[in-house]
């Protein structure tokens, strides 16, 4: 009945993700100056399209006299001297001084077919929305924010012709589906990875004291919780980027060797000579700098060549390493940890998406401005994952991007649940009758929290494209998964020990739980085992 459960779920998640990607015209336009000599000037813009909406084809261009077209302080009116000219052209005037609706408003009686705003080098191209909704009323033409690319001089405007082509946006960008398959990979390689020693003792190896392990993981969680709050604060100090950057080169090459050393754990006599020993007992041995040697070289790699096109690829496989490795690291003790965790940074990520806009001066998101490095910023923080949009129009193409946190923080759910799968089966006396790939189907919690998280990605993945503006993804990620393992832990009747992470205490249901867990055996045969498992009976 579970899995069944778990099943439908996953398949919401996709369902979710794969949203027909319906066609919608958006606001961004291609505009297009073309002149004597096949002189090609090509920018996206943003358009209004509560002012109107006037198809633009190989339409004059007319630079306005004065070019910021704004009301004379004195009388409050304003004087076009070339106002003749515009009836039926692309009027063009510069951004500043007054505000869009001034520009739009005295430029309107000369009937322009479009208005071109062109944007100063040191502010970002937006709406060219009205000061108040009144002033939309009897205006018909096009208006159009651009970048200071298509700012052209008055004596070339006579030569210069204008296309303004509508750009189409899917609903959802097909990156989506990559970014889900990214999350998984990392999610599924860092529980195996964490569990290895727990499942090892589930089906191998004798009952331990249960009450001493969960000390043992409560220990650890008090370092590592630590660990998680301060790596987030990293993530907002939008002026370290560059000191990010390095500590993003040093983690990823530690994690890039510790990956090599759980896939290639063993070494010769060789290998283990010391090339560097301290008074602090540190050791440096060949087999270190073995392991350490590819991960470094892309991490340099990619720090040189961070600005060009394809260095994405470089910075997720450095990125996914740095994540599984965290994930294996990284140990929560209790699931009331957990919902502590997905109940504070979803709050923090919605106050620093959509509140931060509201109360300052630029008006930017500070999630988005750490993420991308800010406007005007050639530097993007490496926390992320990259893709280029699939996306054919010219003015949607681009990189998306998937926080480190938005699978840090519901990795450890997942790699919690894995664990006290384990735990639990162990503590039960279940032991399947294949130790290979059967006895995953017995990992419920940790199918659940899977199910779970591809559930609350592609809510954001749904939000995304219902709202056409970047969500906390961690706003859905985080309900979806405590409601889930809540649930879980509820139809087992074993919350209560769920909760605080061991098998001490009394539990609700426990005896209940604990018959019919004893009755869950695994009847199939399978004769593959998994590597990991084993190495470990080797």
């Amino acid at each position: 009945m579970l899995r069944q459960v778990t099943a439908r779920w996953s398949g919401l998640g996709l369902l979710l993700v794969g949203l027909l990607a319906l066609e919608a015209r958006g606001d961004a336009v291609k505009v297009k100056l073309t002149g004597a000599g096949n002189e090609v000037l090509v920018d996206c813009g943003l358009q209004e399209t509560r002012w109107g909406r006037v198809a633009v084809q190989n339409v004059p261009l007319i630079v306005v006299t004065p070019e910021l077209a704004c009301p004379d302080p004195s009388s409050n009116q304003t004087h076009i001297q070339n106002g003749d000219q515009l009836a039926g052209n692309v009027a063009l005037v510069k951004r500043g001084n007054c505000t869009f609706s001034d520009k739009v408003l005295a430029l309107t009686p000369y009937a322009p077919a479009a208005i071109l705003i062109v944007s100063t080098p040191d502010s970002d191209v937006t709406l060219p929305v009205a000061a108040q909704d009144t002033d939309y009323d009897g205006v018909n033409c096009s208006v159009i924010m651009v970048s200071d690319r298509l700012d052209v001089a008055p004596n070339r405007s006579t030569w210069l012709r204008v296309h303004v082509d509508p750009q189409h946006q899917g609903k959802l960008d097909g990156s989506a589906f990559v970014f889900l398959l990214m999350a998984i990979f990392v999610l599924v390689s860092a529980s195996l990875w964490s569990s290895h020693a727990d499942r090892v003792k589930w089906l191998y190896q004798p009952l331990v004291n249960q009450t001493d392990e969960a000390e043992t993981m409560a220990e650890e969680a008090k370092e590592d919780d630590v660990v998680v709050f301060t790596w987030r604060f990293i993530l907002y100090l939008v002026y370290l980027v560059y000191v990010i950057m390095i500590f993003f080169v040093i983690g990823s090459t530690s994690a890039s060797s510790a990956l090599l050393r759980a896939w290639w754990p063993w070494s010769t006599g060789s290998t283990q000579q010391s090339i560097l020993c301290t008074k602090w007992g540190f050791v440096l041995t060949v087999y270190d700098c073995l392991t350490a040697l590819p991960g470094l070289c892309m991490g340099v790699t990619w720090f040189c060549i961070r600005h060009e096109p394809n260095a994405w690829v470089l910075q997720d496989i450095l990125g996914m390493c740095l994540l599984i490795n965290a994930l294996n690291v990284l140990r929560v003790a209790t699931y009331q940890s957990i919902c502590l965790l997905l109940t504070i940074f979803p709050i923090y990520d919605v106050f620093f998406v959509f509140i931060t806009p509201l109360i300052t001066k630029s008006h930017d998101s500070v999630m988005v401005k750490a993420a991308t490095g800010g406007s005007g910023s050639t530097e993007r923080m490496p926390l992320v994952l990259t893709l280029p949009r699939f996306e054919s129009d010219y003015c949607y193409r681009g990189l998306g991007v998937l926080g480190f946190g938005d699978i840090l923080l519901p990795g450890l759910a997942v790699v919690y649940a894995i664990n006290w799968d384990c735990l639990r089966l162990k503590y039960r006396g279940v032991v399947p009758s294949s130790r290979g790939l059967g006895a995953l189907r017995h990992l419920h919690y940790f199918w659940t929290a899977l199910a779970a998280y591809i559930t609350g990605l592609g809510l954001t993945f749904a939000a995304m494209a219902a709202m056409n503006t970047a969500q906390p993804a961690l706003l859905y990620l985080g309900p979806s998964m405590l409601v889930a393992l809540t649930l879980c832990g509820h139809v087992h009747g074993e919350l209560g020990y769920f909760w605080r992470g061991g098998f001490h205490g009394p539990s609700a249901d426990d005896d209940e739980s604990k018959s019919g867990l004893d009755r869950d055996t695994d009847s199939d045969s399978d004769s593959t085992l998994l590597d990991l498992d084993q190495a470990s009976e080797n």
